[in-house]
């Protein structure tokens, strides 16, 4: 460190007399406190996310011990533990297999039988068209035929009539101009 001494006496260092390094000084002390109190803010909010978390972790372990109990006690009521768990699983799998084995035929066959009666409609439906179509051309045939001997009875009336003209007995009379 360089000294110097001013004019007046003073000793100096840095340029600082020794109230400019008293000023220094409680300047340093003033940010050592802040930093300490910030230190020490810091620390008790840690402490506190700690314990936050450690309570948090507790109910999680309780509630976990909780459930593991439950399904211990499922699984007992199941006729399962841990020596027969394997065998459990795999009869279980193999139970569930079948069943959608069954279920998988038996939704094929329903399918299946969907099919078929989608298909017979169908071929009703074409019958009863065909049905229709046939019963239409009836109807117009029948008409057809009823007109025709509408025509023909016609005809026969008018000769039956011509024929009793024909085979009436007349009178002299009636063969007479008026």
């Amino acid at each position: 460190m360089t000294k110097t001494i001013d004019s007046k006496g003073e000793s100096r260092v840095l340029s600082l007399d020794l109230h400019g390094w008293e000023a220094v000084m409680l300047v340093s002390l003033a940010l050592a406190a802040a930093a300490a109190i910030s230190v020490g803010w810091a620390t008790y909010k840690v402490v506190m996310f700690q314990r936050e978390e450690a309570r948090e972790a507790a109910l999680k372990i309780a509630e976990a011990q909780k459930e593991s109990s439950r399904a211990i006690e499922h699984a007992a009521t199941l006729g399962v533990s841990v020596n027969n768990l394997e065998e459990f699983t795999k009869s279980t799998e193999a139970k569930l297999r079948t069943q959608y084995g069954e279920l998988r035929k038996f939704v094929e066959a329903e399918e299946k039988r969907n099919l078929e009666l989608i298909d017979d409609f169908n071929r009703n439906r074409d019958a009863l068209d065909a049905a229709r179509k046939d019963s239409a051309a009836s109807v117009v045939a029948a008409k057809k035929v009823l007109a025709e001997m509408e025509v023909a009875l016609k005809a026969q009336q008018d000769m039956r009539d011509r024929m009793l003209e024909l085979v009436t007995p007349r009178r002299l009379s009636d063969l007479a101009p008026v």
